[in-house]
């Protein structure tokens, strides 16, 4: 009992010395409180009041960031210095002091082997990735498009590329890879290319690492070129008729009867493959599958695999609901290429397993996606992001760049930071206030300076495994 009491008073000793000091870390922890969410919603003003009174802080050092169902779990984020208790609460003894006893008692503390262990949130990671997720700009020319937005998008890539360096300073964000999920074109034309490649030049030399940044792009429906698909109006009728099935595609994908046609249908994003093409030496990789890429890099030593799937190749109109076809080749691809991989990220346009897509490769895409760690999309214009967990299956996790230039909708992109060491990851959201044409916080997504989450046990676990083998000196499975 004494010895008890003694390592409660050094622990509350420890939190309140920082409650005086000026650390810039912080911690991530995770409490399971045997009630439903929706009670602890209604008492969470009083936990984080009685949980500050324990640790000897003042409440506002004290964030609730997340709250999940499974009981009650709920992540917390506190000064690094009170990780001692929260591990004394984890432990649910029977010996604690009074007032511990009564903080159990009261919020149902339950001990789970499960939750994550506590996670240290530092300012300058030693293994981190960060990338800028962009997308749907929309590029006219003033020959091409609708014709009546490339004035007012000069307004905005101008803004955008004069207030990104001191966006990322202030969030103290230095961008490793930037992905583009598709749309760059208004409707596919070479000289919407010419625009988009001077704005990826500008783009490059604003970024903190300028030319050490990859930049990596796939098409959407705006980067199909629909006059070539007027060209051919027999291929259109005959894919639209024989492509109903996963057995059809693999047939149109891969038998020597179906090439010609193949080679039509792929005509009409020609404009966009010659532009990745041009691309190559701000870090586009090659089109290794003739119409997608897969592509790996090793950061920080930690390998990472990235698929950039094309899921535009049957967009013709705007009918292409319940019409796009990924193909199950193209995911199986991309899945295998990136088998021993840490990091799989997933890059395409259309949001997957959608109704854009045939029912068959919908149904096939939500049976498999999950073999992915991140999916980042476009299309809708809605910035988003969200952990998508399945019973017995992995998490992964979804974002949405939302549109960087759109007539109709708000003009918005986010950022990632992931910390490989903790475990813990970050997403920005920026919006453009047309007012002030000023780039600023998305208050309208995340309330918060940015929305934390862990990264899942999945991706957690071959990071650990890759640094172990490196630390011993094992030799790595070949990419």
């Amino acid at each position: 009992m004494e010895k008890d009491k003694e390592k409660y008073r050094q622990a509350r000793v420890k939190a309140a010395a920082a409650s005086t000091s000026q650390l810039a870390n912080e911690a991530v922890v995770t409490l399971v409180l045997n009630m439903e969410p929706y009670q602890f919603r209604e008492i969470e003003h009083e936990f984080v009041k009685d949980l500050s009174a324990l640790m000897g802080h003042e409440p506002s050092a004290i964030k609730i960031l997340a709250v999940r169902s499974g009981c009650t779990e709920t992540d917390i984020r506190i000064p690094i210095d009170g990780t001692d208790l929260i591990e004394i609460l984890k432990s649910r003894g029977k010996n604690w002091p009074e007032d511990v006893l009564e903080f159990l008692t009261k919020y149902k503390v339950m001990p789970d082997p499960e939750a994550p262990n506590v996670i240290i949130s530092r300012k300058n990671p030693k293994r981190s990735l960060t990338w800028l997720h962009l997308s749907d700009v929309h590029f006219e020319a003033p020959t091409s498009g609708t014709k009546k937005n490339y004035w007012s998008q000069d307004k905005v890539k101008e803004s955008f590329i004069k207030q990104l360096p001191g966006i990322l300073t202030k969030a103290d964000l230095k961008p490793d890879f930037v992905f583009f999920t598709g749309d760059i074109a208004s409707s596919g034309k070479k000289e919407e290319y010419d625009i988009a490649n001077e704005f990826l030049s500008k783009l490059r030399h604003a970024l903190p690492k300028r030319n050490d940044t990859r930049i990596l792009l796939v098409p959407g429906n705006h980067d199909v070129d629909r006059d070539v698909v007027k060209r051919y109006p027999r291929e259109e009728d005959f894919a639209k008729s024989f492509l109903k099935t996963n057995d059809s595609v693999f047939q149109y994908l891969h038998s020597p009867q179906h090439e010609p046609d193949r080679q039509r249908m792929l005509e009409r994003q020609q404009n966009f493959f010659d532009f990745s093409l041009r691309c190559k030496p701000y870090g586009q990789p090659d089109l290794n599958h003739k119409y997608f890429f897969t592509s790996i890099f090793t950061h920080q030593d930690v390998k990472i695999g990235v698929a950039g799937l094309n899921s535009a190749w049957r967009a013709s109109s705007d009918k292409d609901r319940y019409n796009l076809v990924l193909g199950v080749p193209q995911f199986d691809t991309a899945v295998r290429d990136l088998e021993n991989t840490d990091l799989k990220l997933l890059l395409m346009h259309h949001p997957p397993d959608s109704d854009w897509f045939i029912t068959p490769d919908m149904l096939y895409q939500r049976s498999n996606i999950e073999k992915f760690d991140f999916i980042l999309r476009g299309h809708e214009h809605d910035p988003y992001s969200e952990m998508s967990p399945f019973k017995g299956k992995k998490q992964y996790f979804r974002i949405s760049a939302g549109a960087l230039y759109s007539s109709d909708f708000a003009k918005s992109f986010n950022a990632v930071k992931l910390d490989f060491d903790t475990g813990v990851g970050k997403v920005f959201f920026w919006r453009l206030s047309e007012n002030l044409y000023k780039w600023i916080k998305d208050l309208e997504v995340t309330s918060e300076e940015e929305e934390v989450f862990f990264l899942s046990k999945s991706l957690r676990s071959r990071v650990r495994r890759r640094a172990s083998s490196k630390k011993a000196g094992d030799s790595l499975p070949p990419a």
